[in-house]
């Protein structure tokens, strides 16, 4: 995947912040003035595959999500004017799990805030 190659150094990607178990950069069609994805180093296709052995990673995944929005966007940050979510297979555009991290999410365009990255949907959900 596309992620993978990021990973691997052959794409180019502006890198909000990296350990050793996650990779988070800038989406190359951002929605937001923030608009970030937070990847796992380790392969997991989607949050439909995620197991109980997983449940770490999806926190430090948000972990690291509001710390960008934190030091990006911190008033976004401190008034909770953010989305993160996940889009469910079928419904997402690369078969990596990716966390979107979009601020503030009051400046998105209606379709995007309330319809594709809406949680609760059938495509997609929350972190929690």
């Amino acid at each position: 995947s596309v992620f993978g190659d990021i990973l691997r150094g052959k794409v180019p990607a502006s890198v909000y912040a990296e350990s050793d178990t996650l990779l988070a950069f800038r989406d190359r069609t951002p929605r937001a003035p923030l608009h970030g994805l937070v990847i796992p180093k380790r392969h997991i296709r989607s949050v439909r595959n995620l197991a109980q052995d997983d449940l770490n990673t999806v926190v430090e995944m948000k972990e690291m999500a509001l710390g960008i929005i934190r030091e990006e966007q911190p008033k976004a940050y401190d008034e909770e004017d953010y989305i993160l979510c996940f889009h469910i297979a079928p419904f997402n555009s690369v078969d990596h799990l990716h966390l979107h991290v979009l601020a503030p999410s009051s400046s998105m365009d209606y379709l995007y805030r309330n319809g594709k990255y809406r949680n609760g949907m059938i495509w997609c959900t929350g972190v929690d």
